[in-house]
């Protein structure tokens, strides 16, 4: 939904996006410096007005009825619709407070200038406008933002090649193909449906599913699952499920039920507005009667004085200071390599006391890692050169164990000629070095000839074969990121609980810095885990790379997403660490905990305020210059304390 375009003419998206993005803020600017007018106009006619009555009186308070008429035109029937929709549903909604409050400024502003007595605040107006407009529309882009994630991502799965009667191939979309139809799956290709493999054996990418760092074999009569990609081998796959029934399907729905659920700031807003709405429609109401009923004004004196309640209730901490410290937080936390995408994210890292982390990709490094590189004696090169011919062999490869063994060198030299994929099994090549061929394999080995011990902990092993003879063997595991162990015990040294949770049926560690790693988790077993945590009330975090982490990270508080994991938890995730260092978690929590600290000290200021304030109005003390003054000092106030708060606290 867009401020201000609530209908557009039909076009692409990108082009309607465009659009829309320019006339948002072309209204938005034109509202911000009718503010910014305003404001100095109005104070200038408070402290000294022009005889009431002359041309120039009536100048300039025409003027600013007219420029906040201007704003209310360009920024306020989002206000409008959406106010009276809640009306018509029988809510209260912050949408309440922000209309009471223009409408409080708008009339005792009219009234004001009508009868030459009291103060105008037409400014006010166009700021509480802005504020609102701005607030709406961080919330539509961030949902929107989601939305066009999800459907990138599922638009990868969304044809298939179908093999009909008599062999022939065609594309298809998925949503019309039948339990029993036969699809193809090529090297390299995006896997469409869940079914299973009548044909074909290579290995299958599905970490981002299932969170196992390595590749598994498909093999016949096994299962495979949309959302996997073929890595060398060609299949033919029997589907099973339809387009709605497969696990990729309820992964993304659960994300986009998650994103439709209040956030625990829109609940907090909507409890404070249940009662302080009320309470100053009533304090207003009473104002109205009493000084009409008892008081020497008239009934211009009752009607100034009542809107001057609605108007000095305007709470300033809320709707400008704490918007002002949370996106300078943010610009903060952006500028150390953590990027949150709204202050939903912000808050929770103030308040949280669980953060789940997954394992492979997240405090493990996404890449593999080369452990050992043992020859065997009846290698028939020295073990510099065989390092070489593995590299050169395996360069250019997309599988994670192809990447690793890549780097067993700098730079890869050796003449690789003849190379073969093996699906599912690994690569063969010739070699040519010092005039001979030399015939290479490199995969799962059928025996070993090492007579080390075999590790406890779970790795993958590799065997080298030269011209048929065991070569050499080659051990590659998952690598902790250099800071997790820094990252975890700074978090509990916080107060914060942690938890591991992983898919890896047989993960590299069992424990990492005294935390046990939950193994074997799917996917909804994980956000099962995150929503109970959510039930105890405990704010939690969840923090991910992969397809498989989504439905746990949207059932959380907020989410992080690690910069080198999958585009769809990058996209739709609160928050996303660029530089994949998670210590900048500590240094984000605790500039979060020092934000909320300084806004729920404003808000006190900015309650006592109004209390005060209501209280005058309400007993037509309060003179209007005093009104003005105050309720400018008190803006400032709490806007320079926002700032202030918004810093990295300084090292001692």
């Amino acid at each position: 939904m867009n401020v201000g375009c609530s209908v557009c003419a039909p076009g692409s998206p990108e082009e309607n996006s465009e659009s829309s993005d320019s006339i948002f803020w072309i209204r938005l600017g034109i509202s911000l410096v009718l503010a910014g007018q305003s404001m100095v106009f109005g104070l200038a006619i408070n402290i000294a007005s022009p005889v009431y009555g002359s041309a120039t009186y009536w100048t300039l308070h025409g003027a600013l009825f007219a420029s906040a008429m201007v704003v209310i035109a360009l920024l306020g029937p989002r206000l409008g619709r959406e106010s009276w929709a809640a009306f018509r549903a029988g809510k209260i909604t912050v949408e309440a407070l922000f209309l009471v409050t223009c409408a409080g400024a708008l009339i005792g502003s009219l009234l004001a200038s009508i009868t030459g007595t009291g103060s105008v605040y037409y400014e006010v107006v166009a700021i509480v406008l802005s504020v609102y407009t701005v607030g709406k529309r961080a919330g539509t882009l961030s949902r929107n933002k989601v939305l066009q994630e999800i459907n990138r991502y599922r638009e990868t799965f969304e044809s298939a090649r179908e093999i009909l009667e008599g062999g022939e191939v065609r594309v298809t979309r998925v949503e019309f193909l039948r339990p029993g139809a036969r699809v193809r799956i090529d090297p390299g290709e995006a896997v469409p449906v869940d079914g299973i493999i009548l044909e074909g054996t290579g290995y299958l990418e599905q970490s981002q599913l299932t969170g196992e760092p390595v590749p598994i074999i498909g093999r016949p009569g096994g299962p495979i699952h949309a959302g996997s990609w073929s890595v060398d081998g060609t299949f033919t796959v029997e589907t099973r499920k339809p387009v709605g029934e497969r696990q990729i399907d309820q992964i993304l729905a659960w994300v986009e039920q998650a994103r439709e659920r209040p956030s625990r700031l829109q609940h907090w807003a909507d409890n404070t507005i249940r009662w302080f709405f009320p309470l100053v429609l009533t304090i207003s109401a009473l104002t109205f009667t009493g000084w009409f009923l008892f008081g020497s004004g008239g009934w211009a004196a009752a009607l100034f004085n009542a809107m001057a309640v609605l108007l000095v209730s305007c709470p300033c901490a809320l709707g400008l200071a704490t918007p002002i410290a949370i996106w300078k937080g943010l610009f903060r936390l952006s500028e150390k390599g953590l990027l949150c995408r709204h202050g939903e994210a912000f808050d929770a890292f103030a308040r949280t006391h669980r953060i789940f982390f997954d394992k492979t990709g997240t405090l493990s490094s996404a890449h593999l890692v080369v452990r050992d590189f043992q020859t065997f004696e009846d290698s028939p090169t020295d073990p510099a050169t065989l390092r070489n011919w593995v590299a050169s062999a395996e360069k250019g490869q997309e599988h994670p164990i192809a990447r690793a063994l890549t780097g067993l060198v700098d730079e890869p030299s050796a003449e690789i000629t003849d190379r073969h994929i093996l699906p599912g099994k690994g690569i063969s090549a010739t070699v040519r070095e010092n005039g001979r061929n030399y015939s290479l394999q490199i995969g799962t080995p059928g025996n070993q000839k090492s007579d080390a011990a075999t590790p406890a902990l779970p790795e993958k092993v590799i065997l080298v074969q030269v011209d048929g003879h065991d070569a050499a063997e080659i051990r590659v595991e998952e690598n902790l990121r250099n800071e997790t162990e820094e990252c975890l015990h700074g978090l509990r040294d916080r107060g914060i609980n942690v938890d591991i949770l992983s898919g890896d049926p047989n993960p590299r560690w069992k424990n990492i810095s005294g935390i046990s790693v939950q193994e074997s988790l799917r996917p909804e077993e994980k956000r099962a885990r995150v929503q109970e945590s959510v039930e105890l009330g405990e704010e939690p975090i969840f923090v991910g790379d992969g397809i498989n982490d989504t439905p746990a990270m949207a059932a959380g508080a907020a989410s992080v997403s690690i910069g080198e994991g999958a585009s769809l938890p990058r996209g739709t995730s609160d928050a996303v660490l660029l530089g994949n260092d998670l210590t900048t978690l500590l240094r984000g929590i605790d500039l979060a905990r020092r934000v909320h600290r300084g806004v729920e000290t404003n808000v006190r200021f900015a309650v006592i305020y109004n209390i005060i304030g209501i209280l005058l109005a309400a007993a037509g003390i309060l003179h209007p210059i005093a009104a003005a003054l105050l309720m400018l000092g008190s803006s400032a106030t709490v806007s320079i304390r926002a700032l202030l708060t918004a810093e990295f606290p300084t090292p001692k």
